[in-house]
């Protein structure tokens, strides 16, 4: 092993290693293969070929790991360089890039690798990233071995849980739009105000007068994504997940194969999705699926996220439509969605439209009045305790995306109501409140009150909204909505509300008394 020239190779598996289990419950690990086989490919092609020409496979291989390193490693340096002159972002950028490369150039240089000690550094390069895979493989299969055994704890006498009524006859007759737009981490009015400082009756009011019902002590039935929306797109509470499942597979069927759309189908409604950029939700098996285009799947878009593709791509062109990865496509989806929402009306119906906007969830990309707001760390979507800023920073970055959100979505209502040949279903739902003062390992340490309360508002026409009441959660969303337009009759369940994270245990807790709790809710005080 000390003569063969392997560390190019083992870089790229620590790269990939590491990204897995940074993400091991937001992606799904198969994308992975791709990407890595597409590199080890190129790094073999790559060695080879330096080999060949420099007649020296140890230089060779120096040289390409080099690229590698300069390739993927260009990012952190870029956005630690913009945190420091955010005025002259693309000029720098650019002086930035062909500075690196030139340092590329003279670490390459022979003369400098010998000095590096020729015959020393294939070895110790090479065992160095061997412990480095060996250390991240060790930590992640011990947090993945710790989620496992919690996830299969799950037992049915633990939760609030119930079968599933069978439907044996719908009234197809009267078929109106359903639209179900989730505005991720959307909190209620008075968590805003007390909260965030934020007052967003301006907008309730619009809703109102629209004809929006506000379910004003709205609870979320868990506080992640993944379980509200398997919840709510079921109609139900969630069962045990069974044992030789990964919770990633397990999730991501419920969402695709959720009981509501199948439900629709036998009315003939025609199901449309928008891409959102987010795992779970971006595939949903639809009649209608709506994209920009051929995109990198999601693991590979983080992998090269801030890479001189990326940099490159959002300097040269004008649009950020042109934006390969990162925060600039996080925005496109989040403006897609809602610039698709108000064509889909003219779309033939009967409908079923989902929509999962991230947003005002982090990241926070948009100012108040939408202009792009760029973070300085690399691209991700953590909340709660894994949010990589302050209390201070969750709490304006926050503040502004809701008022970029009311904003747009005033637009899109407006627009759907008015392309609409007939009095659409319009739902807007929270699928949990923020999570400024989120903690994923502990309930108790967490704000339940921030956390648990939601937007919860329903456009219900011919006196649907007659049925809804205050403290409606999504589990009863789709059984109200089915049972008084499509004659289902099915039971409304107990408004529970859980507690719900990957890697607690019980990764479900019943915190139903405690929802509105302002227990763990003040704030830290400013530096």
């Amino acid at each position: 092993m000390k003569r063969l020239v392997l560390y190019p190779f083992f870089f790229i598996v620590y790269l990939i290693v590491n990204l897995i289990f940074a993400n091991l419950n937001q992606l799904d690990p198969n994308l992975a293969w791709l990407p890595l086989l597409t590199l080890l490919a190129s790094a073999a092609a790559g060695v080879a070929l330096f080999a060949l020409i420099l007649k020296n496979w140890h230089y060779g291989g120096y040289l390409f790991f080099l690229i590698l390193v300069f390739f993927f490693l260009f990012g952190h340096l870029n956005r630690v360089v913009m945190s420091w002159f955010p005025q002259a972002r693309d000029t720098l950028r650019l002086i930035l890039l062909g500075t690196w490369w030139l340092l590329l150039g003279l670490l390459g240089l022979k003369q400098v690798w010998k000095r590096l000690g020729a015959e020393l550094v294939t070895p110790f390069l090479n065992l160095v990233f061997l412990l480095a895979i060996a250390v991240q493989v060790l930590i992640g299969a011990s947090s993945r071995i710790q989620t496992s055994t919690q996830l299969s704890s799950w037992t049915e006498s633990s939760l609030p849980w119930q079968q599933d009524q069978t439907i044996t006859s719908l009234d197809c007759q009267d078929r109106p739009d359903i639209y179900y737009i989730i505005v991720d981490g959307y909190a209620r009015q008075d968590v805003l105000r007390e909260l965030y400082g934020i007052d967003n009756a301006p907008f309730l009011q619009m809703l109102t007068e629209k004809g929006f019902y506000i379910a004003s002590q709205a609870h979320s039935n868990y506080t992640q994504t993944v379980y509200s929306l398997s919840s709510s797109l079921n109609m139900n509470y969630l069962g045990q997940m069974p044992e030789d499942e990964s919770p990633q597979r397990y999730f991501s069927n419920m969402i695709i194969n959720n009981r509501v759309m199948e439900i629709l189908k036998q009315c003939n409604y025609q199901t449309v999705a928008i891409e959102t950029g987010f795992f779970y939700t971006n595939r949903l098996q639809v009649d209608t699926y709506l994209t920009q285009g051929p995109r990198l799947n999601e693991f590979t878009a983080m992998l090269f996220a801030g890479s001189p593709i990326d940099v490159l791509a959002q300097v040269l062109y004008s649009r950020e439509s042109m934006a390969t990865v990162g925060y600039g496509s996080h925005r496109n989806w989040i403006m897609f969605n809602f610039k698709s929402l108000a064509e889909i009306p003219l779309m033939p119906g009967p409908k079923f439209v989902f929509a999962h906007i991230l947003a005002p969830h982090p990241p926070f990309v948009f100012d108040a009045v939408g202009q792009p707001v760029e973070p300085n760390r690399e691209y991700q979507i953590l909340d709660g305790n894994d949010f990589a800023g302050d209390w201070n920073e969750y709490q304006l970055g926050y503040n502004a995306q809701v008022q970029f959100v009311d904003a747009e979505l005033t637009k899109t209502i407006e627009a759907i109501l008015a392309r609409s040949a007939t009095p659409p279903i319009i739902i807007i739902q929270g699928d949990h409140g923020p999570g400024s003062l989120l903690d994923w390992e502990n309930e108790e340490k967490t704000c339940l009150w921030e956390r648990t309360s939601i937007l919860n508002a329903y456009f219900l026409p011919a006196n649907g909204a007659d049925l809804l009441y205050p403290e409606i959660t999504p589990v009863n969303t789709f059984r109200l909505i089915l049972n008084f337009y499509l004659g289902a009759d099915l039971e409304l369940l107990p408004d529970r509300v859980s507690y719900s994270s990957f890697i607690h245990r019980p990764p479900i807790v019943d915190v139903t008394e405690r929802a509105d709790s302002r227990n763990n809710c003040v704030p830290p005080k400013k530096p």
